[in-house]
């Protein structure tokens, strides 16, 4: 027999263990919760206090948006890239941002009559016979012969192969980079002379293998981009002499989608400060197609038709950054451009950094504003969480929101509304005159639910991925939750160069001007992120960049450049040809004026104020505000 005091033992272990037991068992879903969803009481020493400040009170609420329909861009334009739909439930959205963004007007149908009424047709997501008839077939392999251009997207059958040049369609997953072997075959890609448009990451190998579903044409006549991998071809080409046909063998739709929800591959060379152009190549190609045709116009990517936008973006999240904002807005003014400042709204003692945001320091915020700078907002914890924070309830409001930053990977008592909603509540009400309505994420942290929450708390732009990540250099509207079926009306602009990686910013100066001209070639963003912790040398990198950049460039803050991209995409362009002029419409729905906006026209179209610029014959149209007609002569005609 065991000794009373063992047996006494044995059943208080055993006590012990039931106790643990219950406990998991109780509160399994608390201990499995991160950090910041619990809450931690924050010593009131920790906390700044502002005198007679207590907000916001109002509610954000998000409503779920319904599925953008395909018929919102089922317009009357005969001169528009025609988007034929195969399947409605496919990834339209992608091919039509991205075609808008690039500058083309665009008409969706899913009617093949209305299509080939078109000169360029775009059949997406697949073309078979299983999803078009054989007349219909017919009537599109009839459309390059006729001298228009026919643009393929996974050409699966319906006999239509020897109209794109190829002899078969072969699947294979394992494929992450193309290569364009000689841009010199065509003039569609006889622009692209540099390594990293010639050779396109599409996936990691590493990270996601046999992710991406790509098809390979075999013996093509023409392979204008083939897979590095074995050369098989990934674009193919069909000249006939007054109309062409084209194939890709990728789900573009789809491809475009995932890497502006920036739910991509990782296909990038370097998180930033590097040319990541993959995207926009192929946009690019697009655009030459599309122009290829006669009598057609695209919308300029950058105001009054500079060769790139330059955005001087700075994230003000250190306790001396604040003041150093003044030398840097100072310098700015007097090279006579603006700047955007994210401020994070610091009002809490944690790991991360004392309190900054004092009503001492909201005069430097005061004094950059009067200087014309735009104060958008920055977080408040500027979490390295912040990206699995919780969504919170829309009803957090200072001084009851408590962040609490105890560690790197540690936060407690924050959501991401309480980040966006109380930021700008304190910004709006401690700055003098500001409307904030840019957001950019700590460490572009990037929750899903960040464009909604953005929306609902009053926000309109975003600079919150890299170029890098998203794989291309334009600007882009966002997706609800970061998916594939809705549309929001929030600008994103990516961040192209910033100060923390790599070597310091002084010496990447001339990097960064060939950085520069490299995206000028098609009129990207230059988004420049330069955190004001020091002056010195990142100033001086600074005023030299503007110095060098400034006279090619279209300098502005995030909200003007969002603003006008914004106007910019609510706009369709119309072609209409009479007995001796050309006429083309500008329809502005919003009805909002938009500075600067510029049209390519082709080269035999005269009209006095033309200017041509890299190339490209373009006008520049200082005001937009109602529906607007151009007439434009062919050259050597009387105006």
């Amino acid at each position: 027999m065991f000794p009373t005091f063992t047996i006494m033992r044995l059943r208080a272990f055993l006590l012990i263990i039931i106790i643990v037991v219950a406990y998991c068992i109780f509160n399994w879903e608390d201990l499995n919760e991160p950090s910041y969803l619990h809450e931690k009481s924050v010593p009131a020493e920790n906390v700044y206090s502002y005198k007679n400040v207590v907000g916001p009170m109002d509610k954000s609420v998000i409503s779920k948006p319904p599925a953008t329909s395909w018929r919102k861009y089922q317009t009357e334009n005969p001169s528009a890239l025609s988007i034929l739909l195969t399947d409605t439930l496919s990834g339209w959205l992608g091919i039509v941002h991205g075609l808008k963004n690039i500058g083309i007007p665009v008409s969706i149908t899913t009617d093949v009559n209305t299509a080939i009424q078109h000169e360029t047709v775009l059949v997406y997501p697949i073309i078979s016979g299983k999803v078009l008839t054989k007349q219909e077939l017919q009537k599109l392999a009839a459309i390059p012969r006729n001298g228009g251009n026919l643009i393929g997207v996974n050409v699966y059958g319906g006999g239509l192969n020897e109209v794109f040049g190829f002899e078969s369609i072969v699947a294979n997953s394992s494929y992450n980079q193309l290569l364009i072997p000689d841009p010199n075959v065509t003039k569609f890609t006889e622009e692209f002379n540099k390594y990293e448009e010639q050779n396109i990451i599409l996936t990691n190998p590493v990270d996601f293998p046999d992710e991406m579903p790509t098809n390979a044409y075999t013996k093509a006549r023409t392979p204008l981009i083939v897979y590095k991998q074995d050369s098989a071809a990934f674009l193919t080409y069909k000249d006939y002499g007054v109309g062409h046909a084209f194939a890709f063998g990728l789900d573009l739709g789809n491809y475009f989608l995932r890497y502006m929800n920036e739910r991509g591959f990782n296909a990038y060379r370097g998180y930033a400060n590097q040319y990541a152009p993959g995207m926009d190549v192929i946009l690019r190609i697009l655009k030459n197609i599309y122009t290829n045709t006669n009598n057609v116009v695209t919308i300029g990517t950058v105001p009054f038709n500079k060769d790139f936008s330059l955005i001087l973006t700075h994230d003000i999240d250190f306790t001396k950054s604040i003041v150093n904002t003044v030398d840097y807005a100072n310098m700015e003014n007097s090279l006579g451009v603006k700047a955007t400042y994210f401020i994070q709204t610091k009002y809490i003692k944690d790991w991360n950094d004392d309190i900054f945001l004092t009503e001492e320091n909201i005069k430097y915020l005061n004094i950059i504003k009067s200087l014309g700078m735009e104060i958008a907002s920055h977080s408040i914890s500027h979490s390295r969480m912040f990206s699995e924070f919780p969504l919170g309830t829309g009803e957090e409001y200072y001084p009851r929101y408590r962040p609490f930053v105890q560690e790197q990977l540690t936060t407690y008592n924050a959501s991401i509304f309480g980040e966006l909603r109380v930021s700008k509540f304190l910004l709006e009400k401690l700055v003098n005159n500001v409307n904030v309505i840019s957001f950019r994420p700590g460490h572009l942290e990037y929750p899903f639910a960040l464009p909604q929450a953005l929306e609902s708390s009053g926000y309109k732009y975003s600079s919150s991925v890299t170029a890098n990540n998203v794989q291309t250099h334009l600007p882009y509207m966002l997706m609800y939750n970061r998916e594939f079926e809705s549309e929001m009306d929030l600008v994103e602009i990516p961040v192209t160069i910033e100060d923390e990686l790599g070597v310091p910013l002084i010496q990447r100066l001339d990097s960064s001007i060939a950085l520069a001209k490299s995206i000028s070639s098609y009129g990207g963003v230059i988004n420049v992120l330069i955190h004001t912790d020091k002056t010195g040398d990142k100033l001086k990198y600074e005023r030299t960049l503007i110095e060098k950049l400034k006279s090619d460039a279209w300098v502005g803050t995030i909200k003007d450049l969002g603003n006008w991209w914004y106007l910019r995409n609510q706009v369709d362009m119309s072609v209409s040809k009479n007995k001796d002029f050309y006429e083309v419409k500008i329809t502005n729905p919003e009805r909002a004026p938009i500075y600067g906006l510029t049209i390519n026209i082709p080269e035999s179209w005269d009209r006095k104020g033309a200017i041509i610029r890299n190339g490209k014959k373009s006008i520049v149209i200082d005001s937009v505000i109602a529906d607007t007609i151009l007439i434009f002569h062919k050259q050597n005609d009387i105006r």
